[in-house]
């Protein structure tokens, strides 16, 4: 299976919140299990490859507002590991997150997609909250023999932009959902548009999949997500224990495991309730806070 995940954050590279993270663990765990699958991300001017290698692979042009724009694309891949990452670079657009950033690069995307400029077609295009909205709503619209999946990470960032951003991609606006009471302010919205067009939809949990059903929790997406509820799902985020192993973390003061190990480390191991008191201790006597539990008072 040949899977392409779109997003616009991916941790150690360029990273804003919890995506990042889910980012780098989610395709490492795929690509794992023999999955083909490659990541894309736009090259933003604070984006850090850690002294990684990228290579030219191709430039492109993408037409966006009328004009034709420039856009290199290069290969890098996950430090100490295989796995390729693809990123975008346009200084226009994509050095520094703007309104036409997201429209941009989901275009972009869309164009490699189409054009078979990497020489290598994905079967699913998996796309990441509102940033990525817009591709599912291109290649269902350009009748591509291609599947999509979005994952909502938080629906409280739905991506509502000025429906002059569906102009500059040369789109009729009149395809996207519009919902009645954004018509008199003339917005869209991404994130909506990808529950749309997605093939499927996913959560980051099943209790959260329930809760944006609901009024109290959909940001005013209630009604569309119980229309799609056929397609919707919710799959429990994992750990990733490559990076947050409480045995071997270097983020943490006092290291613990539920399992004995034979391996030797050169510091004490506790138990997970004494390693977690004392690393809770530890930060709050570093931020001056009150420590709740006398007996973790640390010497």
């Amino acid at each position: 299976m040949k899977v392409l995940f779109a997003v616009y954050e991916l941790a150690p590279f360029f990273q804003v919140g919890g995506l990042g993270d889910v980012a780098r663990s989610l395709p490492k765990a795929l690509h794992a299990l023999s999955i083909d699958i490659r990541l894309i991300i736009p090259y933003y001017k604070a984006l850090k490859l850690h002294k990684q290698r990228k290579k030219l692979i191709k430039n492109f042009f993408v037409t966006y507002d009328g004009k034709k724009e420039k856009v290199n694309l290069y290969e890098t891949h996950f430090l100490n590991s295989k796995l390729p990452v693809y990123i975008l670079r346009n200084k226009k657009y994509l050095d520094i997150p703007s309104k036409d950033t997201f429209g941009f690069f989901n275009l972009a995307v869309f164009m490699i997609v189409k054009n078979n400029i990497l020489n290598w077609v994905p079967e699913i295009v998996h796309c990441n909250d509102h940033h990525t909205g817009f591709i599912p709503f291109l290649i269902k619209h350009s009748n591509l023999p291609i599947k999509t999946i979005m994952t909502i990470h938080n629906i409280n960032h739905q991506g509502k932009t000025s429906i002059e951003t569906i102009k500059k991609i040369n789109l009729d606006h009149t395809k996207c959902k519009v919902i009645d009471w954004e018509i008199k302010k003339r917005q869209i919205n991404f994130l909506l548009e990808g529950i749309i067009h997605a093939d499927l939809v996913n959560t980051v949990s099943p209790t959260y999949a329930k809760e944006v059903m609901t009024e109290e929790y959909a940001a005013g997406l209630d009604e569309i997500m119980r229309n799609a509820k056929n397609k919707i799902s919710g799959l429990l985020n994992g750990i990733d224990y490559d990076t947050r192993c409480p045995l071997k973390d270097k983020n943490i003061t006092y290291h613990y495991s539920a399992k004995d190990t034979e391996e030797k480390y050169p510091y004490k191991i506790y138990s997970p309730m004494e390693g977690k008191k004392l690393n809770k201790a530890f930060l709050q006597e570093k931020f001056n806070f009150e420590i709740l539990w006398e007996s973790a008072k640390l010497s």
